[in-house]
């Protein structure tokens, strides 16, 4: 009866080690997923953040331009004559 519970308890020790290794392997790979999603998150916010600063150069500019287009026609109407 003994040599059964050894026997039993050493084949449990072993499932035990093999379900160990196996969580131990699936944390790698999760690890590894991980990784990968976040240096692809860290690309596509690089991309986002320079497609969005380069939008927001163009309004700007634009901005200034019709700024200047209408301070410009503000100040040829104060130097027109009246007449």
């Amino acid at each position: 009866m003994i040599e059964t519970l050894l026997g039993d308890k050493q084949a449990l020790q072993q499932k035990m080690d093999q379900m160990a290794a196996h969580m131990k392997d699936q944390d790698g790979y999760l690890e590894r997923q991980r990784k990968v999603i976040e240096e692809k998150f860290n690309v596509e916010m690089k991309k986002n953040k320079e497609a969005w600063m380069a939008s927001e150069k163009v309004r700007r500019e634009k901005w200034e331009k019709e700024k200047i287009h209408e301070i410009r026609a503000q100040t040829v109407k104060g130097l027109e004559p009246e007449i």
